[in-house]
């Protein structure tokens, strides 16, 4: 595929349009994204539940995107409910909550004299924040409709998707390059959402019984941000720590419980995504961890917190695209860990090849 070369103003002109684009369109942008990775993810259940054998036979496609569909949506509604109601149930409770912050607070600021501390203090209001989240959250519900919308049109568009690439490549050389880029993003998107769901399954779980066993409040509230959390690359791992660490200081005035619950919680999160995870995703994203932090500002600047959860994927589909062409080929190892990208899209379109 011939790329012609253009200025470098050209260039500038033309990447600050679709940064432009980028923020002006965020409203329509971000529930199509979400879109694509639930799509993505319904197919990654949807190819494990086609592993499945009964009688020697495996699940028809139909049957298996069905079921996936019904996990993922149940999954949602479920633990929807559950977050919904234990919101609830903190706001009922935040104005306790908040007295324990005023009077911990004022044996902070008498014992190591920080007056301000106490003075802060008096400005937080957990009923208020409780209260944003649960109308957060109703506002998520409604959007995420939205969401479904565009899975559902994305499920029937897939079946023709094929058909529509034959007419549009006429030429066999474009469309191998083609399917050389999507087959890569595909594996690539594919990897990084089953492993990194499992993964966060596995610590919301780890966090669920890790809190209900030292009797901390909302153990199911803390798991769902746990298993939300972890899916912002480094800062979310931390305040999923963070957060239930500090209300069990607030619960049992004790700061040497509350170090206890962080350095566990801490423990787990080291284990899972320094062994665990690397494992199983392998170097198939191949993203230089600088590139992660700075993907993870980029975006999160552009989309706020719908950025900072998509980040990985969007900088990986980017970095596969870029490598395609020798014009971009560069910047597209500036993002890599140090591996070619565009060998590692020809050896990923070898090996699919081989194995069908």
């Amino acid at each position: 595929m011939e790329v012609k070369k253009h200025h470098p103003v050209f260039n500038a002109l033309l990447l600050a349009l679709v940064l432009y684009g980028l923020f002006v369109g965020k409203h329509l942008l971000i529930p199509l994204v979400m879109a694509i990775v639930v799509w993505y993810l319904i197919n990654a259940i949807g190819a494990q539940i086609g592993r499945i054998e009964i009688s020697g036979k495996h699940f028809p496609k139909w049957l298996r995107t069905t079921l996936a569909v019904l996990v993922v949506f149940s999954f949602f509604w479920f633990v929807g409910r559950l977050v919904i109601a234990n919101l609830e149930e903190f706001e009922e409770v935040a104005p306790e909550y908040n007295e324990r912050i005023r009077f911990l607070s004022a044996e902070i600021s008498q014992r190591f004299d920080v007056p301000t501390f106490e003075e802060i203090s008096r400005e937080v209001d957990l009923r208020k924040i409780a209260g944003g989240l649960l109308n957060s959250s109703f506002g998520f519900l409604s959007a995420l409709l939205v969401v479904i919308f565009y899975v559902v049109f994305l499920m029937l568009e897939q079946n023709i998707f094929g058909k529509k690439l034959d007419l549009i490549f006429t030429h066999r050389k474009n469309k191998v390059q083609f399917f050389q880029i999507m087959n890569r993003i595909d594996h690539s998107m594919k990897t990084y959402l089953s492993v990194k769901t499992l993964m966060s399954l596995l610590v919301a779980v780890c966090t669920y019984i890790i809190i209900i066993s030292f009797g901390v409040d909302f153990a199911i509230l803390w798991a769902f941000f746990t298993f939300l959390l972890n899916y912002i690359p480094f800062v979310g791992s931390f305040i999923a720590i963070l957060l239930p660490s500090l209300l069990s200081l607030l619960q049992f005035g004790d700061p040497v419980i509350s170090l206890v619950i962080f350095l566990i919680l801490n423990g787990v999160q080291v284990i899972v995504g320094n062994y665990l995870e690397p494992r199983l995703v392998g170097k198939s994203l191949n993203l230089s961890p600088l590139v992660v932090v700075l993907s993870l500002a980029f975006w999160g600047s552009l989309w706020g917190i719908a950025g900072m959860f998509l980040c990985v994927p969007i900088t990986v589909a980017v970095m596969i695209i870029l490598s395609q062409f020798p014009s971009t080929r560069t910047a597209a190892i500036l993002l890599s860990a140090g591996n070619d990208p565009a060998a590692r899209v020809k050896k990923s379109s070898s090996d699919d090849s081989k194995s069908q």
